[in-house]
């Protein structure tokens, strides 16, 4: 059984390392230049596409399953869809309440034919990977467009928000600015690697260096659907078996307007302002208040 163990943390650290190389072609790709290297795009388009088919595959499978789970096993209501961007190069900043809120900020967030013809769109979501990267079922999540970040490995953060920022250059980020899931009704504090990562992208002055927009999420109700407790050695049990997710409940996902940061606050030293960054996006999400329900 070790020697299985074993085996599939070197596989699923192998996939990771694939993708990873994915992600870089991609890039190079989408801010390729000149003559040649643009006609090169335009060959390998068809070897990209094949090579997206298992990502879209697994991405379909997960959208049919966040359907059961939130549109026929649940009630969801969604809000605010005028508020979602047509571009690439957002950033979606939820709170976190249960381990399956990828699922459903994934129905909310992309639909079928953005997956199938759009398929940069569909977000990348950041995950720890102690849940996920060394476990049987991360090979497959690996191609559910999942990133994971290493929280107690010395560098992690800064390796962290290098992934992040290729990732939101060439498509869309969620990234849950609670660093996990709160156990208690109220959203926790930003953690400091993600006010980095948003002071990074807006000390340019330029309007944002990696993402264009800062988008809060705020989600309802899902700490009822499967509470907090469920601890990370049930996970797979958590997310994959439909039985251990509650039924007959009412929760929501309201998206948010752009969140509006001045840029006098990214002229300043970031140890001094870091927590006001964290307290906007913090604030800005609790500001979305839950909608009457019919």
């Amino acid at each position: 059984m070790n020697t299985v163990n074993t085996a599939v943390i070197k596989l699923s650290q192998f996939m990771g390392e694939i993708v990873e190389i994915y992600v870089n072609i991609h890039l190079f790709f989408n801010t390729a230049k000149g003559f040649w290297v643009k006609l090169l795009v335009v060959i390998s388009w068809p070897l990209r596409i094949i090579f997206n088919l298992p990502a879209q595959v697994v991405i379909v499978a997960n959208y049919f399953y966040g359907l059961y789970l939130f549109r026929i096993k649940n009630s969801l209501e969604i809000f605010g869809l005028e508020n979602l961007p047509t571009d690439i190069g957002n950033v979606f900043f939820p709170n976190h309440q249960a381990w399956t809120d990828p699922w459903a900020i994934g129905i909310s967030i992309s639909n079928l034919l953005k997956i199938i013809f759009y398929p940069s769109f569909v977000p990348w979501t950041v995950a720890d990977k102690a849940n996920y990267a060394n476990q049987w079922f991360g090979l497959f999540l690996w191609f559910a467009k999942i990133t994971v970040v290493s929280r107690d490995v010395e560098g992690a953060d800064f390796q962290a928000k290098e992934r992040w920022k290729k990732r939101v250059l060439i498509g869309n980020l969620v990234l849950y600015p609670e660093g996990g899931r709160s156990r208690t009704k109220e959203i926790k504090p930003c953690k400091k690697d993600v006010a980095r990562f948003i002071y990074d992208n807006y000390r340019s002055g330029n309007g944002g260096a990696y993402f264009k927009r800062a988008i809060p999420v705020r989600i309802i109700g899902f700490d009822e659907i499967q509470p907090a407790e469920v601890d990370r050695s049930k996970i797979k049990k958590a997310v994959l078996d439909p039985s251990k997710v509650g039924g007959g409940k009412k929760c929501q996902i309201i998206i948010g307007k752009p969140i509006e940061f001045t840029q006098e606050l990214f002229n300043q030293d970031f140890n001094r302002v870091h927590l006001q960054i964290g307290e906007i996006v913090t604030q800005s999400i609790a500001e979305l208040t839950p909608h009457n329900s019919n």
